[in-house]
């Protein structure tokens, strides 16, 4: 939904996850349902629930709960906020997530996250 441009259903899409991760109460499933949130958010210029909700994340992630995954929600956590942070004027912050997502990447090992680190990363510098 989120990526075909369809906004209000991917923020009920994500509403409705973070109410199911709530109720279950698993860190997995809050890092999940707060990412979803934290995206979602991003996309829809809601700068600052985006980015309580990317903090979440990052607070709960622990990386051996999601090593199975082929694309890391500590990493994509980290980019997003990076991004955010170039839209918001804060330039120096930003380069701090985005060099936090691409030490993570690195140590890792995953491709995918690597490639998505730099090139926020790139995008950040290139912004600010």
């Amino acid at each position: 939904t989120l990526s075909h441009g369809e906004l209000r259903s991917a923020a009920a899409l994500a509403d409705e996850l973070l109410a199911a991760a709530q109720r279950d109460g698993g860190r997995g499933g809050l890092v999940l349902a707060h990412l979803s949130q934290g995206v979602t958010r991003y996309y829809r210029g809601h700068a600052t629930s985006s980015a309580e909700h990317l903090e979440r994340v990052i607070a709960l992630y622990d990386e051996e709960d999601h090593r199975f995954m082929p694309n890391d929600p500590g990493v994509m956590a980290l980019c997003y906020h990076g991004l955010l942070d170039v839209y918001r004027g804060l330039p120096e912050t930003a380069m701090r997530w985005s060099d936090r997502a691409r030490e993570l990447a690195l140590r890792l090992g995953k491709p995918y996250d690597a490639a998505w680190a730099e090139a926020t990363a790139t995008a950040a510098f290139h912004i600010h």
